[in-house]
C-alpha cells in the first residue's frame, strides 16, 4: 500500500504546470492494475492535502480512472429512434429537474439519471408513451445508488399524476437494469465539475456559473457527441472568460484566463476538438430551449435565477466564444483559427 505520509510533492518542468504522468490520461494507467497509482502528490494539489474530504493523495489516480472509464458514455441515438425525438428528450430532462428540485436531491443524482436514460435509449426502441415512464424510472434507479434517503415508488406515482401506477414503474425498472447488464454506474461530467473548478481555483460565481452552464447542457442531445469531461472543461472555461463575473465580485481579484494553461496540461484535448465542443455549448445556453409547441423549456434557468445560486442565468451576461477568443494567446488562436 502507498504510504501517504512520505509522498512527494511533484512540480513540472519550467515551461509546465502538470507533470508529466500527472493529468488525465496516462500512458502506462490499464484500469485493471491495482498497484499500477502514480508516485507522489502535484505541486497544486498540495495545499488541500490536509483536507481528507478532497483525497488529494489518491486524486490523480481516482480520476485517470474516471477518465479511462468515461469511454463508455452514451452517444447521439435519435437516428435509431422510430417514436421518440430530441425534443421529447428535452422536455424530459426539463421535467426531471422540476422534479429533482422538488425532491432536494443532490447534483449526482440527476446526472446519472440522464445518463441511465440515454444509456438506456440508445439500446432500447422507446414508444413516446413510455418515455415519461423511462424518466422516473431512471431518476429513482438513480436515486437508490446516490441518495441516503431515496424517494418510494409511490413518489414516483404521484410526480407522474398517476400517468403510470406502481407495478409499471417496477416492471420498466427490471426492464432498465436488465438492457444496461445491472450496470448502473457509469462516469458523467459532474464529477469532473468540481476537480477542474479546483484546478482554475474559480471564485464562488464562477463555480455556480459553471454548474449551471454544465446542467443546462443536459437537455442537448446533440453534445452527446463529446465525452462528458470535454463538456465539463467547455464549461468551466465558459464561466471562467464571462466578464460580468468581474463586476459583481469586485473583491475578487482575477485575469479572464483564455484557454487556462493548466487545464490545456491537465486535460490535453486536441484544441480545435475542445473549441467546437465550447461553441456549441456556448450555442446551446445561449439559445433558449423550447419545445415542439414553443413553451419555453427554462426549469435550469429558473433554478440558478435564486440567489442562492448568485442568480447567475439572470445576472452574467450569456457564455459567449468571443469571450474566450479575445483572452486567448496569439499562439492559442493560430492553432485554431489557422
Amino acid at each position: 500500500m502507498r504510504q501517504v505520509d512520505t509522498v512527494d510533492i511533484v512540480s513540472a518542468g519550467a515551461n509546465r504546470i502538470v507533470p508529466q504522468d500527472f493529468g488525465l490520461a496516462r500512458e502506462s494507467f490499464d484500469g485493471c492494475n491495482p498497484c499500477n497509482f502514480t508516485s507522489g502528490i502535484a505541486h497544486y494539489d498540495a495545499p488541500e492535502r490536509s483536507d481528507t474530504l478532497r483525497c488529494k493523495d489518491y486524486v490523480t489516480d481516482m480520476f485517470q480512472n474516471i477518465y479511462h472509464a468515461e469511454t463508455n458514455h452514451p452517444t447521439p441515438y435519435m437516428d435509431r429512434q422510430e417514436d421518440i425525438n430530441e425534443k421529447m428528450r428535452a422536455i424530459l430532462v426539463d421535467w426531471l429537474v422540476e422534479v429533482h428540485m422538488k425532491f432536494r436531491l443532490v447534483p449526482e443524482t440527476l446526472y446519472l439519471c440522464v445518463t441511465i436514460i440515454d444509456r438506456y435509449c440508445s439500446l432500447a426502441d422507446v414508444p413516446r408513451t413510455k418515455l415519461q415512464l423511462v424518466g422516473v424510472t431512471a431518476l429513482f434507479l438513480a436515486c437508490k445508488h446516490e441518495e441516503i434517503y431515496p424517494p418510494e415508488v409511490r413518489d414516483c406515482v404521484y410526480i407522474t399524476d398517476r400517468a403510470y401506477d406502481r407495478q409499471e414503474i417496477l416492471d420498466m425498472e427490471q426492464t432498465i437494469l436488465t438492457v444496461l447488464n445491472w450496470r448502473i454506474s457509469l462516469p458523467t461530467a459532474h464529477p469532473f465539475l468540481d476537480r477542474f473548478l479546483s484546478l482554475t481555483k474559480a471564485s464562488p460565481m464562477t463555480k455556480q456559473a459553471a454548474t449551471y452552464y454544465l446542467e443546462r447542457t443536459l437537455q442537448e442531445h446533440a453534445l452527446l457527441e463529446y465525452r462528458p469531461s470535454m463538456i465539463c472543461v467547455s464549461a468551466v472555461i465558459l464561466a471562467l472568460n464571462n466578464p460580468d463575473i468581474c463586476v459583481h465580485e469586485e473583491g475578487y481579484e482575477r485575469r479572464l484566463p483564455g484557454l487556462p494553461q493548466i487545464l490545456m496540461e491537465y486535460t490535453d484535448f486536441d484544441k480545435q476538438t475542445l473549441w467546437d465542443c465550447l461553441s456549441m455549448v456556448a450555442t446551446k445556453i445561449s439559445e433558449p430551449s423550447v419545445s415542439a409547441s414553443r413553451r419555453n423549456l427554462n426549469a435550469v434557468k429558473k433554478k440558478y435565477e435564486h440567489r442562492r445560486y448568485h442568480s447567475v442565468s439572470t445576472e452574467l451576461a450569456l457564455p459567449s466564444v468571443e469571450f474566450v477568443k479575445q483572452n486567448m494567446t496569439p499562439d492559442e488562436r493560430r492553432q485554431i483559427f489557422a
